[in-house]
């Protein structure tokens, strides 16, 4: 069963569909505390601190902003691939929620949300919605679990009673989107590390880890934010592990960085229909 929705519709789900569920309102501003130097075992000597990535040392994090620059501009350098999953447990699993954002550029990417027991998008708790950029315009496909039935629509706005697709790149240009690059919570996390290990390989890789109560999270929290960052010698967060209690539950959620990745951006099985159900290959044949 499919069904078109409204252009009003198709903005509202643009400004509505990364803030639901059961990750963190990524985008929220966050004001991090005084930094704290990691905790080193070693005595004072004259010997100078090797300088790790941007920011980081074998001191410390020394400038949280700088690593959190330097993550976003190795994510904007190219294309990656962003992997988030998110759990909210007892004695089973409550809610779930994974996302996956595939970019090859401003104008060509895609953004698929699964959730279970989770808002997805306009009201769906079980399903997935799936957003393609192919370049020229914003296409989606919204699978309701629970009722049963498929959605397709173009994200547009309406111009002197026309309705008209929104170019990708404007798309991307919303909060909604640019918070996918988890700027805010990488500058949160390194402002917060008490830590700082320096990994194997002598490739300049360290682990970042800590606690922290300023990090915005979708639900009510009994304790803090326990937290684990690799980072690259680039300043790349290649992955975040979250952790923490939530009334009678604990909060897991796990992010990762690919950037070492060639056409990240595969089109969906649906895209035909999608054309074909909002009408674009009438307008564009």
């Amino acid at each position: 069963m499919t069904r078109r929705l409204t252009a009003l519709a198709c903005v509202l789900l643009v400004a509505t569909a990364g803030c639901a569920g059961i990750t963190a309102q990524d985008d929220a501003t966050t004001t991090a505390p005084t930094q704290t130097t990691a905790e080193t075992t070693a005595t004072a000597t004259t010997e100078s601190v090797e300088q790790l990535a941007p920011g980081v040392t074998t001191d410390g994090v020394e400038d949280a902003r700088a690593l959190a620059d330097a993550h976003q501009s190795a994510l904007r350098d190219g294309g990656f691939v962003k992997h988030s999953n998110a759990t909210r447990t007892n004695e089973s699993v409550i809610a779930a929620r994974n996302q996956t954002f595939a970019v090859e550029n401003e104008s060509l990417w895609r953004l698929t949300t699964t959730g279970e027991g989770v808002g997805v998008a306009l009201g769906v708790t079980n399903g997935t919605y799936d957003t393609y950029a192919d370049g020229s315009r914003v296409l989606w496909q919204l699978e309701n679990d629970t009722a049963g039935n498929t959605s397709y629509g173009v994200m547009s706005i309406t111009i002197d009673g026309d309705d008209q697709p929104v170019p990708p790149n404007q798309t991307f240009e919303q909060d909604t989107y640019q918070s996918l690059y988890e700027r805010s919570h990488v500058y949160t996390l390194a402002a917060n590390a008490d830590s700082v290990e320096a990994l194997d390989g002598g490739d300049g890789a360290v682990e970042l880890s800590g606690s922290t109560s300023e990090l915005s999270t979708r639900f009510t929290r009994s304790g803090d934010v326990e937290f684990t960052a690799t980072v690259s010698a680039d300043g790349l967060v290649q992955s975040i592990e979250l952790s923490y209690p939530s009334e009678n539950a604990t909060v897991e959620r796990s992010l990762s960085f690919d950037t070492d990745v060639t056409d990240p951006v595969e089109q969906p099985e649906w895209y035909e229909t999608a054309l074909n159900e909002t009408d674009l290959n009438e307008t564009t044949a």
